[in-house]
């Protein structure tokens, strides 16, 4: 039989820790707008401006292009990891456009960066954007931490 390559993604490619992950304190269905028949991977970042009073508020992707004013302290944030019923390692938007997505809105939790870099194109730990993306993250309680850059097998 000859060897044959398949992928797995799993939740654990993007989280490293979780509080309580039964409670759902960190976790909320969140609307994203997206293209109809677009896909978005997970560990996506999504913004929209701070609404403390409609929590239906729609989210925007970041992306590479619209880092720079997106990541900013006027804005919150979430991490999509998933459809509205679970994870996924990639997210199909609705007909609408109006996706909801399963997302880390909130603390306590500790991501792995390598998917959220991938997303947002970020190859450069010291860049502006990673530093402003970590600042903004952590004020709302998600922590994202480096990942490996390889496996330390016979290193």
């Amino acid at each position: 039989m000859p060897l044959q390559t398949f992928s797995q993604d799993y939740l654990t490619d993007l989280l490293a820790h979780e509080i309580a992950p039964y409670d759902g304190y960190s976790r909320r269905v969140v609307n994203v707008t997206l293209t109809a028949g677009s896909t978005i991977p997970m560990g996506t970042v999504v913004f929209r401006a701070i609404d403390k009073t409609d929590q239906t508020a729609p989210y925007a992707p970041v992306t590479a292009a619209n880092a720079a004013t997106a990541l900013v302290d006027t804005n919150e944030f979430a991490v999509v990891f998933g459809d509205k019923w679970k994870a996924m390692p990639v997210i199909t938007a609705e007909a609408t456009g109006d996706t909801p997505c399963v997302s880390f809105v909130r603390g306590e939790v500790q991501l792995k960066d390598h998917l959220i870099m991938e997303s947002l194109e970020i190859t450069d730990r010291d860049s502006d954007e990673y530093k402003a993306l970590k600042g903004l993250l952590e004020a709302q309680g998600i922590i994202i931490e480096k990942t490996l850059d390889q496996v330390p097998f016979g290193a």
